[in-house]
């Protein structure tokens, strides 16, 4: 997460960068953070950032049993 705050400092908040955020987020347990970090890379101008965001986050809800929330995720 350092390494991540590094490159936010250099280069400013890029969508890129909080998708990258949000892995770690994940790995480290903090679904809220994740949840916030790849709510930002779905703004990614990538359109496979733009996906993998959605998806991820479309995991979070699942794991949350938020089936509805999932579902429209994984869709968008």
């Amino acid at each position: 997460l350092a390494a991540f705050e590094l490159a936010v400092d250099a280069r400013g908040p890029l969508p890129e960068i909080e998708f990258d955020k949000g892995l770690a987020y994940v790995l480290l347990g903090d679904v809220e953070a994740a949840t916030t970090a790849f709510q930002h890379g779905t703004e990614s101008d990538d359109p496979v950032v733009r996906a993998s965001s959605h998806y991820a986050l479309g995991n979070l809800a699942f794991d949350a049993e938020d089936w509805e929330g999932a579902i429209a995720q994984y869709t968008d």
